[in-house]
């Protein structure tokens, strides 16, 4: 797949910004934030209709679950991988220790470099393709960690969650955070490379102490 995207998109340079990383250039125009910004949105609307359709009985609230997971960083990771995106991405080995992070906002900078060079079609086409086996391996309606456990202290009577940052660890371009989340039912413990992820995990673990979930 990235040998037919390279293929179509006819504007080299637009494509080598999409796989510049801001550790790489001073000025942050000319990194790939810019068509991140676009391809977030282009992904957004495109995995949206295709929920849309797929899902015809659904509520907005089971649609807007599966359509997190599958425009995840962790989803978005995977496709990059897929496709070998990680041997093309442009950043500095000296700032930058491990690039799974930046893998996602690789992909998504692509999506818009598609999109501005090809059109809404081909990029919409390609971004299905990739996507095909995320959507077919999606059964049931994903849990949404944080949801959940807010959902169970309600139940039981409790106060809502207060989640805090432990620690922050890493660079600007690499960061770890370590997240605690303290309710009446207990407490939990996650670390991610976003504060969101870090907040969804500790969540994860704190239901998984409860054995509420597997």
């Amino acid at each position: 797949m990235w040998n037919y995207i390279k293929k179509i998109v006819k504007d080299k340079g637009l494509l080598k910004e999409a796989l510049t990383h801001s550790s790489m250039v001073k000025n942050n125009i000319h990194s790939n934030e810019r068509l991140e910004f676009l391809g977030d949105r282009v992904l957004g609307l495109v995995i949206a209709e295709e929920l849309m359709k797929k899902y015809k009985n659904e509520a907005e609230g089971d649609l807007a679950k599966r359509h997190a997971v599958l425009v995840s960083s962790k989803n978005l990771t995977a496709i990059a991988y897929e496709i070998g995106l990680d041997k093309e991405l442009i950043f500095s080995k000296a700032e930058v220790t491990t690039i799974d992070y930046l893998l996602a906002d690789c992909m998504e900078a692509v999506f818009g470099a598609l999109y501005l060079d090809a059109g809404f079609e081909e990029t919409k086409k390609i971004i299905l393709k990739l996507f095909i086996s995320s959507l077919n391996d999606m059964k049931e309606v994903p849990i949404d960690m944080k949801s959940k456990l807010q959902e169970v202290l309600q139940k039981s009577g409790y106060d809502l969650p207060e989640y805090s940052v432990v620690k922050k660890t890493g660079t600007d371009h690499n960061p770890e955070f370590q997240i605690e989340v303290q309710t009446g039912l207990g407490i939990g413990h996650g670390v991610g490379s976003t504060k969101k992820e870090a907040e969804q995990k500790a969540a994860q673990f704190l239901l998984t102490k409860l054995k509420i979930i597997k």
